[in-house]
């Protein structure tokens, strides 16, 4: 390689410039949101932009039961602003069943910086996380009352039987 060009790239290699973005996330315990049939929660993500410059990001999600509120198409995070949220409303609905797991995938995709004239090279940033359906603790099972009904049935038929049993004496 001539030293012109190894100079022309070593040149290149210190002119770029890169911008970087962070997403902050909630802690969940095995990445799974429980929520109970019908029952609805709010899933909120931090954006950090800790750059001299502002950052438009685009933001895509999927998921049957969540919805971004107050979508935007493009999100602009300010210069140094490390708190710029999205929260996903998220709902179990009715028809849901007891069991029913579902994944909720979202990403975070850097659009541009605003007063550079540089080509941005970016990648996605994608997250996902589970949310389980999950029975009430706290609703009452029939099945139970049968159980425990059928238990005192037998032990009331028992000791009548026993009471009821004639008494030899030798």
């Amino acid at each position: 390689m001539k030293p012109a060009v190894f100079f022309l790239f070593i040149l290149l290699l210190f002119s770029l410039k890169s911008y970087a973005i962070g997403i902050s996330s909630p802690y969940l315990a095995n990445n799974t949101i429980k929520l109970i049939k019908g029952q609805s929660t709010v899933y909120t993500i931090t954006l950090q932009n800790p750059e001299d410059a502002d950052i438009d990001v685009g933001v895509g999600y999927s998921g049957k039961i969540a919805k971004i509120i107050d979508y935007k198409e493009i999100y602009t995070l300010p210069a140094g602003k490390i708190d710029t949220q999205i929260s996903f409303f998220i709902n179990a609905s009715e028809e849901a069943k007891v069991g029913d797991i579902y994944t909720v995938s979202y990403s975070i995709k850097p659009l541009s910086v605003k007063g550079e004239g540089t080509l941005p090279i970016s990648t996605v940033i994608s997250k996902k996380f589970d949310v389980e359906v999950i029975k009430d603790p706290n609703s009452f099972d029939m099945r139970l009352l049968w159980y425990y009904g059928g238990f005192a049935v037998a032990l009331l038929v028992l000791v009548i039987f026993m009471w009821r049993r004639p008494r030899y004496k030798f």
